[in-house]
């Protein structure tokens, strides 16, 4: 969150996650800036998303969103049948890209600077060290489900049109622990790792293949890699 962004107007990005067996994924994310809010739901079949709380047309191949955020442009662009790409173009030459590749979302802010995002923290870590911090900005944390509970939402407003799952002071549910031995085997024998190295082989960044690998393997779906591209 920044909530200083551009003269006091305010940037906040929110997300939900959803379980599945022993790990989760983003599944819908938002996005307020001053006061308008872009929501985002993951599925390359509906690809559903709502500004201020109404629901926009989904079924759009490739045009620009009729909208803005917070004064800046939006775009939508259904990039192939699994992948769906939303744009808010922010000052500076900065991006926050959302990218549903099927159900999944990933949230990316591109070309970010430090005179405009320095001073910002969340869930994703203190920025440009990624340091697990705390809401106070000081209290550093190394469990990440001990700091995925300290960023739950709680006295913020609600962006998402519609609540769901649990809310504070109800915590945040925590995926199950990894299975072992032939369970898991079961869950992945549809991808072996080799299959999946493949797959991720022209991820845009290096320190990203690993966990586009690991993406794959859980899910047991090669076109999950598309994400990190």
């Amino acid at each position: 969150m920044r909530t200083d962004f551009n003269n006091g107007q305010g940037l906040h990005i929110h997300i939900r996650t959803k379980i599945e067996h022993w790990w989760s994924f983003i599944e819908s994310a938002a996005v307020k800036i001053g006061d308008d809010t872009l929501e985002v739901h993951g599925g390359a079949q509906e690809r559903r998303y709502w500004v201020n709380g109404k629901e926009g047309n989904r079924f759009r191949a490739s045009r620009n969103l009729p909208f803005t955020i917070g004064g800046f442009h939006g775009r939508f662009r259904a990039i192939n049948k699994v992948l769906t790409q939303y744009k808010i173009f922010l000052p500076n030459d900065q991006v926050i890209a959302i990218k549903s590749t099927k159900d999944m979302l990933r949230v990316d802010l591109l070309g970010s600077t430090e005179e405009d995002f320095g001073n910002s923290f969340g869930l994703m870590g203190a920025y440009g060290s990624g340091v697990m911090v705390g809401r106070d900005n000081e209290t550093v944390f190394s469990d990440p489900n001990e700091f995925g509970q300290e960023w739950q939402v709680k006295h913020e407003p609600m962006l998402f049109h519609d609540v769901q799952g649990p809310q504070f002071p109800e915590q945040c549910a925590i995926p199950h622990s990894e299975p072992v031995g032939m369970q898991r085997r079961m869950l992945v024998a549809s991808i072996d790792r080799e299959a999946a190295e493949r797959a991720c082989a022209r991820v845009k960044y290096a320190d990203e293949v690993e966990s586009c690998v690991s993406d794959v393997l859980a899910t047991g779906d090669i076109d999950l890699a598309a994400a990190y591209l």
